[in-house]
Order: C-alpha cells, then sequence, then structure tokens
C-alpha cells in the first residue's frame, strides 16, 4: 500500500504488479466527481461496477513483459483525475517493435467504476474486443472513441444521473449499443465509418421528449431500434447509393421525414437524424 499526498490531500493507491498481471485501486475518499481517461490498444476490454467503497479498481494481465498499463491518479479540490493508457516502452532504453505488438493478443483490461461519484469518462480503444456494461455506473459525461474493433456497449438500468451528452465515434468496428435511453441523455451522438453498427432505443425508460440523436455513418449497416410508444420523428437518407426501411405505420411527412403513428402535430418528440454515404439503414420498433 502507498499514499500519494497532492495539494494537501492524502491518497490511498494501490498498485501491485504480478508477472504480468497488474492490479490497481483507487479508495472513495470523499471525492464529489471523477474525469477518466483511457487510452488502450489491442486487447479485451470489459467494464463493471467496483465493490463498495471503491472510486475505481483495475486488473490488467500483459501478454508481454515489455509493455505496461500506466495509471496517474490526483485529487484536487475533491475533483477525482484519471489517468490510464498502455505503456510501450519497458524502460528508458528498450523500445517495443512491432512484432512484439504482436503477442498482446490475449491481453486483458477489466475496468471497474464505483457509484459514489458522477464520472465524465472518455476512453478510446483500438484493435480492442469489448464488453462495456455501464448498467449502475454514475455517467455525467461519456465520449468514446473506438477503431478497428468489436464490442457491446449497454446501459440495463437507467443511468444513476442525467448525462449531459453521449458521443461515440467509430471506425472499421462492428458494435452493438443497447438500452440507449437508459443513458438518460437529451443529446447522443453516433459517428460510424465503415463497418456493421446496431443501435437499440427501445426498453428501459421512456425517451425524453425533446431528446436528439445525431447519426452518421459511412459505407456501413446501421440497424436502428426505436421505441414502440410514443411520439418519434425520423430524418433519414433520400438517396439511390443508400437503402432505407421505415418501420410500419409511420407515415411521410416530406422529403425524408417520417413520423410514428402516435405522433401529434406541435408535441416534443424523440427525433432521430441519420445521415449515410453507401450503405443500408434498417429501422424497427420494439
Amino acid at each position: 500500500m502507498t499514499t500519494l499526498l497532492l495539494l494537501g490531500v492524502v491518497i490511498p493507491v494501490v498498485v501491485v504488479a504480478v508477472s504480468e498481471r497488474h492490479f490497481f485501486e483507487v479508495e472513495q475518499t470523499g471525492e464529489e466527481s471523477l474525469d477518466a481517461t483511457f487510452d488502450i490498444a489491442l486487447g479485451n476490454v470489459t467494464i463493471g461496477k467496483a465493490d463498495r467503497g471503491y472510486l475505481f479498481q483495475a486488473e490488467v494481465v500483459l501478454e508481454n513483459e515489455k509493455l505496461v498499463p500506466d495509471f496517474d491518479y490526483s485529487v484536487q479540490s475533491r475533483k477525482g483525475r484519471l489517468d490510464v493508457d498502455l505503456t510501450t516502452v519497458k524502460d528508458n532504453k528498450e523500445a517495443v517493435g512491432l512484432p512484439d505488438l504482436g503477442k498482446v493478443k490475449e491481453t486483458e483490461w477489466n475496468l471497474y467504476f464505483g457509484d459514489d461519484a458522477p464520472i465524465d469518462l472518455r476512453m478510446e480503444l483500438a484493435g480492442t474486443a469489448s464488453n462495456l456494461d455501464f448498467t449502475g455506473i454514475p455517467l455525467s459525461r461519456l465520449r468514446l472513441e473506438i477503431e478497428a474493433s468489436k464490442g457491446s456497449i449497454y446501459f440495463d438500468q437507467p443511468n444513476p444521473v442525467e448525462m449531459d451528452y453521449l458521443s461515440i465515434e467509430s471506425g472499421a468496428s462492428d458494435l452493438v449499443l443497447r438500452g440507449l435511453t437508459n443513458a438518460r441523455a437529451d443529446r447522443i451522438r453516433f459517428e460510424g465509418g465503415m463497418g456493421k453498427f446496431s443501435l437499440d432505443f427501445s426498453g428501459g425508460r421512456p425517451v425524453r421528449p425533446g431528446a436528439i440523436a445525431d447519426i452518421e455513418i459511412g459505407m456501413a449497416s446501421l440497424d436502428i431500434t426505436l421505441p414502440a410508444k410514443g411520439p418519434v420523428v425520423l430524418y433519414v437518407p433520400d438517396s439511390w447509393f443508400c437503402s432505407v426501411n421505415v418501420p410500419t405505420g409511420y407515415t411521410k411527412h416530406d422529403k425524408g421525414v417520417w413520423r410514428s403513428p402516435d405522433y401529434r402535430t406541435g408535441e416534443d418528440a424523440f427525433t432521430v437524424k441519420v445521415e449515410a454515404g453507401i450503405g443500408k439503414v434498417n429501422f424497427a420498433t420494439r
């Protein structure tokens, strides 16, 4: 056990390395919020709930002894700051080459967050397989950048706090997003390049009136599941290069604009705006 003394705040931190297995945890010591940034390449990434009394916990298994996870944590004015990334230099003399990087396919990042403080979370993932379960984690903001990856992102229960916004950017990936209405974000932005993407807005808590989802894809396949109840307005691509299937019962109001059966003129609706290049967009309700 070690302690860090920063600006008069004593922070209990545990960092243990056994062979290539690394453990890191931060006890909850009165932090009112947490800003967390992750930059992770290669391997399997899992997110879940931390044990009671901890702000953050992690277990990282690296298959290459030249690679080490870099954890940096500090507190200022009762606001925690966490930065995590993968260091590709074992020491100042020995760099890691491409043959070394090829050995980290079995790398595991198991990340766990506490529920006592709102979290502003930013993650960059590249070449990963991920299972990001944000259920019960109080996210005030969430920004994900995911490249050349495959994974699932889900909220199976309502976010304990309201989210300012949810932003996901992805390229050359295969992603499934579930329970997006449970994120409790009035503004959702998704940008995908090439790949296959599934966004599910059904189930969970009702969509808040006036909420907006901005979705943009390049050359991709996109499946969107909409709520079966509540007013919804769709803005869909109107192009020969993109195939679009609209749910049964929706009526066309204008070029590229469709409304759900229970939409009433003038009322606030859940608005879904989709822009697409070459590809296919399928809407369904559930």
